[in-house]
């Protein structure tokens, strides 16, 4: 009786994975959930980018409301071995006459690629994503915002693919809206290069798989010898 008590208690404290959100080409409204890493493991990772933040101004008629960055971040899953990208709006700061809204990220470069979509509550930060879209070629992710002011950072936010390789060339587009003191409200969108994006491999010419072939061969009558 003892024992299986035990086991009870055991399996009760035993937290459940959480799964990602699978954002499929044309999907959209698709409500994004909160994981973190005892919740949602394959989140867990290490960097393998460079790691940069990203600067980007939101301007309106010439005139500057906004600045910020978008961090550039690549994390290859422990578990999966693939890649995650994992951006955070952050550094922000606002012109004092005038209410900023950012209410979506769009990232370029995913056609081909699976996308599992969430918000880490494992960093800093206070906005999260509400709901996430994919255009229908599959190229586009859009994660949507709702009331995010600019007041604080985006927790990390996170994008999980089946790629196993990035490459440069990759773009973001903020949009949302801008209220001067005293005016009515303009929407903006401001685009922003310089980030990584996944990628296919690149395929060994014939020639080079030829000559690893005859490495391989020359090894192993090396050894035979």
């Amino acid at each position: 009786m003892l024992r299986a008590g035990l086991f009870a208690v055991m399996f009760c404290v035993v937290p459940a994975v959480s799964h990602a959100v699978i954002v499929a080409p044309g999907a959209s409204g698709i409500v994004v959930p909160q994981v973190n890493g005892g919740t949602q493991p394959d989140l867990l990772g290490g960097i393998a980018n460079a790691d940069a933040d990203i600067p980007f101004a939101i301007e309106v008629g010439g005139v500057e409301y906004a600045t910020g960055t978008v961090r550039n971040r690549i994390v290859r899953s422990f578990n999966l071995g693939t890649l995650i990208v994992r951006p955070t709006i952050r550094n922000l700061s606002v012109n004092p006459g005038a209410t900023v809204f950012i209410e979506s990220l769009t990232f370029e470069g995913f056609n081909g690629f699976t996308t599992d979509i969430f918000t880490n509550t494992d960093g800093l930060g206070t906005f999260a994503i509400d709901t996430a879209d994919r255009s229908a070629d599959g190229e586009n992710v859009t994660l949507n915002f709702s009331g995010f002011d600019l007041s604080d950072s985006t927790l990390p936010l996170a994008i999980l693919t089946n790629a196993t390789d990035f490459g440069p060339g990759g773009e973001v587009v903020l949009a949302g809206t801008v209220t001067p003191t005293g005016s009515q409200a303009q929407a903006f969108t401001t685009r922003i290069t310089g980030f990584d994006q996944p990628i296919n491999p690149v395929p060994l010419p014939a020639s080079a798989l030829l000559l690893l072939g005859g490495l391989a061969a020359l090894t192993v009558a090396r050894k035979r010898r």
